[in-house]
């Protein structure tokens, strides 16, 4: 199994007819009021970001004639480094010579600003390869004052 892509979006399509998928509203940043997090963070513990979005993975055969099956893997990782979470999904390519997983995200876990990164695995008899890293700035923002 070839690893092709992965976007953070806002909502994607995938024509029925072409196969083909459109992406709305690419994700490379993401903007969290202060006053949203700091009550967590100050109990040391993850804030919970509110996030309409879909990691996209696509993934393709190896061998264009040979159909096969493996999973996708992806974690959540804050810009310490910290692990915030993980999810996986079956990949099918027996019929078809390409397949998308979506993973829908609705809260992100916060801990800091940093750059984030989703890292993408491929798990194979158990052992896990990485095979994409996405960045995802979180940054925070002041509330605005008002004189």
């Amino acid at each position: 199994m070839k690893h092709r892509w992965t976007l953070l979006c806002e909502r994607f399509s995938i024509d029925q007819r072409s196969n083909n998928v459109t992406l709305f509203g690419i994700i490379d940043e993401l903007h969290v009021p202060k006053s949203a997090v700091s009550e967590a963070m100050a109990a040391g513990k993850p804030a919970a970001a509110q996030i309409q979005s879909v990691l996209v993975v696509q993934t393709e055969r190896s061998d264009v004639g040979v159909p096969e099956k493996g999973v996708i893997e992806c974690r959540l990782f804050d810009a310490e480094g910290q692990e915030l979470g993980s999810s996986r999904a079956d990949v099918s390519l027996e019929r078809g010579r390409r397949a998308r997983s979506a993973f829908n995200i609705n809260v992100l876990p916060v801990t800091n600003e940093g750059i984030y990164l989703y890292r993408v695995f491929h798990v194979v008899e158990g052992e896990s390869q990485q095979v994409d890293e996405l960045p995802l700035r979180v940054m925070f923002d002041a509330p605005s004052s008002t004189a």
